[in-house]
């Protein structure tokens, strides 16, 4: 419960010193039958939307993986989503799309490059990126909300979301 708060209070710290502009939903990603895609088609489409990146070896990432399919299975038909972007890089689909399957993630996984997400994370944040998993909140509309590096609790992103959905009535 103590760790759950901190994690709460870090999301509501960072998400008050993001820049006004707008996280660049066009960046360079591939869906894993290596086709081009963009964040663009999954954020913004009218529920809040979760964007974990991750890397194939990231400990904490593989630890955290059970309770976002969790949280997943609970609110896609609801009021959020999920989206993974490994940071494996575009070369390494394969890899990625075999760990999607063999860990049985639910929710739709891309592939970018780590200077991708390094270059929009500072742009967005003014922070650099410091490894995996970041979690970035989009809301409804699809703007950025809150952006968190290292271990989140769903139970933390349920909290904003219920938060923030309480300050917009």
């Amino acid at each position: 419960m103590f760790m759950q708060k901190i994690v709460l209070i870090l999301v509501l710290i960072v998400s008050s010193s993001l820049s006004a502009a707008e996280f660049d939903l066009n960046m360079k990603v591939k869906n894993l039958q290596g086709e081009t895609a963009s964040l663009k088609e999954y954020v913004g489409k009218g529920n809040w939307t979760l964007v974990m990146f991750w890397e194939t070896t990231c400990a904490i990432c593989k630890q955290q993986e059970p309770e976002y399919a969790k949280f997943y299975e609970e609110h896609k038909d609801k009021d959020a989503e999920v989206l993974a972007v490994s940071i494996d890089g575009t070369d390494k689909i394969k890899l990625v799309d075999e760990y999607k399957k063999e860990y049985s993630l639910p929710y739709p996984v891309l592939v970018t490059d780590k200077s991708e997400i390094r270059e929009k994370f500072l742009d967005a944040t003014k922070e650099r990126f410091r490894g995996t998993p970041t979690y970035l909140l989009f809301s409804p509309e699809g703007e950025l909300k809150a952006a968190q590096p290292g271990m989140l609790l769903a139970t933390s992103v349920e909290n904003y979301i219920a938060k923030q959905s309480e300050n917009n009535q």
